[in-house]
Protein backbone atom coordinates (compact mmCIF):
# COMPACT_ATOMS: atom_id res chain seq x y z
CA UNK A 1 0.00 0.00 0.00
CA UNK A 2 2.94 2.61 1.05
CA UNK A 3 4.50 1.48 -2.53
CA UNK A 4 1.52 2.01 -4.38
CA UNK A 5 1.19 5.77 -3.04
CA UNK A 6 4.40 6.54 -3.78
CA UNK A 7 3.37 5.11 -7.08
CA UNK A 8 0.79 7.72 -7.52
CA UNK A 9 1.82 11.25 -4.96
CA UNK A 10 2.68 12.92 -8.67
CA UNK A 11 -0.71 12.63 -9.98
CA UNK A 12 -2.66 13.16 -6.68
CA UNK A 13 -0.45 16.30 -6.33
CA UNK A 14 -1.37 17.21 -9.77
CA UNK A 15 -5.27 16.36 -9.94
CA UNK A 16 -6.29 16.21 -6.60
CA UNK A 17 -4.42 18.88 -4.20
CA UNK A 18 -5.10 21.44 -6.39
CA UNK A 19 -8.98 21.02 -7.04
CA UNK A 20 -11.31 23.32 -4.66
CA UNK A 21 -12.77 21.31 -2.14
CA UNK A 22 -15.75 19.07 -2.66
CA UNK A 23 -17.85 15.86 -1.83
CA UNK A 24 -15.32 13.60 -4.08
CA UNK A 25 -12.28 15.26 -2.84
CA UNK A 26 -13.32 14.56 0.98
CA UNK A 27 -13.96 10.93 -0.02
CA UNK A 28 -10.78 10.59 -1.49
CA UNK A 29 -9.11 11.56 1.44
CA UNK A 30 -11.28 9.84 3.57
CA UNK A 31 -10.65 6.44 2.11
CA UNK A 32 -7.19 6.59 1.29
CA UNK A 33 -5.34 8.02 4.39
CA UNK A 34 -6.80 6.36 7.81
CA UNK A 35 -6.15 3.26 6.44
CA UNK A 36 -2.34 4.62 7.09
CA UNK A 37 -3.36 5.35 10.65
CA UNK A 38 -5.26 2.09 11.02
CA UNK A 39 -2.44 0.40 10.03
CA UNK A 40 0.31 1.93 12.29
CA UNK A 41 -2.62 1.16 15.23
CA UNK A 42 -2.49 -2.62 14.36
CA UNK A 43 1.41 -3.33 14.34
CA UNK A 44 2.01 -1.19 17.56
CA UNK A 45 -0.84 -3.59 18.78
CA UNK A 46 0.92 -6.54 17.53
CA UNK A 47 4.36 -6.02 18.06
CA UNK A 48 3.51 -3.94 21.27
CA UNK A 49 6.69 -3.41 23.67
CA UNK A 50 6.64 -5.24 26.62
CA UNK A 51 5.54 -3.80 29.96
CA UNK A 52 2.00 -2.41 27.82
CA UNK A 53 -0.87 -2.93 29.94
CA UNK A 54 -3.94 -5.17 29.26
CA UNK A 55 -5.76 -2.07 29.45
CA UNK A 56 -3.64 -0.34 26.50
CA UNK A 57 -4.11 -3.41 24.25
CA UNK A 58 -7.66 -3.44 24.58
CA UNK A 59 -8.26 0.48 23.81
CA UNK A 60 -5.85 -0.34 20.26
CA UNK A 61 -7.69 -3.01 19.25
CA UNK A 62 -11.07 -1.67 20.03
CA UNK A 63 -9.80 1.52 17.97
CA UNK A 64 -8.41 -0.79 15.23
CA UNK A 65 -11.83 -1.80 15.16
CA UNK A 66 -13.87 1.05 14.93
CA UNK A 67 -11.28 2.29 11.92
CA UNK A 68 -11.84 -0.96 10.43
CA UNK A 69 -15.71 -0.37 10.40
CA UNK A 70 -15.54 3.24 9.88
CA UNK A 71 -13.07 2.63 6.68
CA UNK A 72 -15.75 0.25 5.34
CA UNK A 73 -18.30 2.52 5.95
CA UNK A 74 -16.84 5.15 3.73
CA UNK A 75 -16.17 2.80 1.09
CA UNK A 76 -19.86 1.68 0.51
CA UNK A 77 -20.48 5.73 0.88
CA UNK A 78 -18.07 5.72 -2.22
CA UNK A 79 -19.87 3.03 -4.02
CA UNK A 80 -23.17 4.28 -3.52
CA UNK A 81 -21.81 7.69 -4.69
CA UNK A 82 -20.86 6.46 -7.87
CA UNK A 83 -23.07 4.31 -8.79
CA UNK A 84 -25.62 7.07 -8.55
CA UNK A 85 -23.42 9.29 -10.81
CA UNK A 86 -23.48 6.40 -13.34
CA UNK A 87 -27.41 6.65 -13.33
CA UNK A 88 -26.86 10.14 -14.70
CA UNK A 89 -27.60 11.30 -10.54
CA UNK A 90 -31.24 10.24 -11.01
CA UNK A 91 -32.95 10.63 -7.62
CA UNK A 92 -34.97 7.47 -7.92
CA UNK A 93 -31.89 5.76 -8.13
CA UNK A 94 -30.34 7.42 -5.21
CA UNK A 95 -33.38 6.46 -3.13
CA UNK A 96 -33.08 3.21 -4.06
CA UNK A 97 -29.40 2.85 -2.98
Amino acid sequence: QLYDHFLTLGEEIDLIWSTPWNAGKILYYATKYPAFLDGAFLLYTVFAPLGTTPSTCELLYKLSGVMIVVGIAIAEFVLVFRTWAVWGKNSKVMISL
